[in-house]
């Protein structure tokens, strides 16, 4: 594992992004835990009043949240492990939970204001996403790890292939290295 994850450093240097998932780093995916995060995703859905956006969502009940963050801690952990790592792991916190419906596009946009020491975790629970990093293409699809480096601050948009697509995103301060 410890491999794979210079690996993802190198790219996430290289590129400002890399992808992953739960089996390559040595993880066993938690079907309960995303089937929690997706049951609670109605709940509370909070839909952007501009059209061209509107048939996505991001989920912020209480109950959401938590089963979010319960769901991506063991990869938090096993991404930012070690000594160096500490405040990483301390201080991830939840973006939020995205729901995409068919066909819809979340359009360009950066995940941080200016460059950060921060990186992205994008874990793909439902449904299939392509999600283009400047000249990158992703396929995001259950069991997927998506990561973006904040200090590259890759301009991406997503593209709702099959849906409902769900996924949580944490920013973790500190970059993989």
């Amino acid at each position: 594992m410890v491999d794979a994850i210079n690996v993802l450093g190198q790219q996430l240097r290289n590129t400002g992004s890399a992808l992953t998932s739960w089996v390559e780093l040595g993880l066993v995916y938690d079907e309960a835990g995303a089937g929690e995060v997706i049951r609670t995703v109605p709940e509370d859905l909070v839909w952007p009043h501009d059209d061209e956006v509107k048939r996505s969502a991001r989920a912020w009940s209480p109950a959401c949240k938590a089963a979010a963050m319960v769901f991506a801690r063991p990869v938090i952990d096993s991404l930012f492990e070690g000594d160096d790592y500490e405040r990483a792991r301390r201080d991830a916190h939840l973006f939020g939970v995205n729901y995409y419906e068919n066909a819809s596009v979340f359009p360009k946009h950066r995940d941080f204001n200016n460059s950060d020491l921060s990186t992205a975790v994008i874990l793909s629970l439902s449904g299939v996403r392509r999600l283009k990093a400047d000249d990158i293409t992703y396929r995001l699809k259950p069991f997927s790890i998506l990561l973006l480096d904040g200090a590259i601050n890759p301009e991406h948009l997503a593209v709702c292939e099959e849906g409902p697509s769900v996924s949580v995103v944490v920013d973790v301060p500190g970059l993989l290295r």
